[in-house]
């Protein structure tokens, strides 16, 4: 998963090495590219140099001793400086100089070139990798000698990424052969939330899974129909409904909502952009705890369906509706799909279908799965 650093003034950072995989062969050079995060509720303006981010790298054994990578130095020429601006939950990511984990100092040398810009050295043993990372990390001048980056209103510090677990171990037939072993490989938080959309409003919206619905003693799937292995939330056997739809078969959808949320995500209301039935499953707990994160709304799948297309909107604190597109996702286990994921549109006002105006006052009625009914 992607490790993420402590925040500084409401923005973190975490380090992914391309490409991502289990094991290298010391000495193997490879890709660094930085995962920053907006976890702040307000926007976030940063410089940064393209490609050569300012940075130090370090490796800490298991006695906390820290060994700093050697850095190599810029390659001459005058870098552009890409500007962002970040919204609240917004992700950017930023490619960096390689990595090469050493043997020795002989391979260490030889390592100390471009494109490649930090070389450890490392003995076989147990070691966290991070990094420091310096924003902007340079400063521009126009023709009259006036600072234009950074800006005054640009973020400015420095920021720790997480720390990835390595394990050096050596070939026992031969001294020239070493292995570097990553613990917990970096894009798989990536992965695990490909199925998401970040709205204009900042809130990101996960599909993190389905299931027959209630979902007690039955197994939930992910939206491309690999298994969950374990469900997103207490189990359930309450079941709400007062009918069935004939052919159809009642499915549980489990979001998770993040980012600038201005109330627990079971106050969201949600609505289909077609005429269908959906209803909210009530709030949703993970050993006895309720979870402020979560939004659980249900809906009939005709029974011979193994895809659905499902346009979706969320509205919070009865503001206007925000629309994501999750399209041929899978609602059978162990069916997989090429699922893919689009969001932010705003709802246009005059969407509702509005009543005549009397005395000022005009009223609309609107389904959504913010609240249900119980069955008598």
């Amino acid at each position: 998963m992607l490790v993420w650093g402590d925040q500084v003034n409401g923005l973190r950072a975490a380090v992914e090495f391309v490409p991502e995989k289990g094991s290298y062969e010391q000495g193997e050079v490879v890709g660094i590219r930085f995962h920053l995060q907006n976890v702040s509720n307000q926007i976030i303006k940063l410089a940064t140099p393209r490609w050569w981010i300012q940075s130090r790298c370090f490796a800490e054994d298991q006695l906390g001793i820290k060994m700093p990578a050697r850095t190599v130095p810029e390659p001459w020429g005058k870098t552009t400086i890409d500007r962002h601006k970040l919204l609240p939950g917004r992700v950017i990511k930023l490619e960096s100089g390689s990595l090469a984990i050493a043997k020795d100092k002989i391979q260490r040398n030889s390592l100390c070139k471009y494109p490649v810009r930090n070389v450890v050295t490392l003995k076989p043993g147990r070691y966290s990798l991070y990094y420091w990372l310096r924003f902007p990390g340079i400063t521009r001048l126009d023709g009259d000698g006036k600072v234009v980056v950074p800006q005054p209103d640009d973020w400015q510090g420095t920021l720790e990424t997480g720390k990835r677990k390595l394990v050096i171990t050596s070939n026992a037939e031969s001294d020239q052969k070493t292995t570097v072993q990553v613990e917990g490989t970096g894009i798989t938080a990536e992965k695990e939330s490909e199925f998401s959309a970040i709205l204009p409003n900042g809130v990101t919206v996960e599909l993190i899974g389905m299931c027959e619905y209630p979902s007690a003693d039955k197994q939930w799937w992910r939206p491309d129909g690999s298994l969950l292995v374990k469900p997103p939330y207490d189990e359930s056997d309450l079941d709400i409904l007062s009918f069935i739809e004939p052919n159809t078969i009642p499915i549980e959808f489990a979001f998770r909502l993040s980012g600038n949320l201005s109330e627990p995500a079971w106050e969201a209301k949600v609505k289909r952009d077609e005429q269908a039935f959906l209803w909210g499953t009530g709030r949703r707990a993970k050993d006895g705890e309720f979870l402020t994160d979560i939004k659980s709304i249900g809906m009939f799948v005709k029974s011979d369906q193994r895809t659905l297309d499902l346009r979706l909107g969320f509205s919070f604190a009865d503001r206007q509706y925000e629309w994501v597109d999750f399209k041929n996702i899978s609602v059978k286990p162990n069916f997989k799909p090429d699922v893919q994921v689009e969001g932010g549109e705003i709802e246009k006002t005059d969407s509702l279908v509005w009543g005549k105006e009397v005395n000022g006052l005009r009223a609309a009625v609107e389904s959504t799965a913010g609240c249900y009914l119980p069955a008598n």
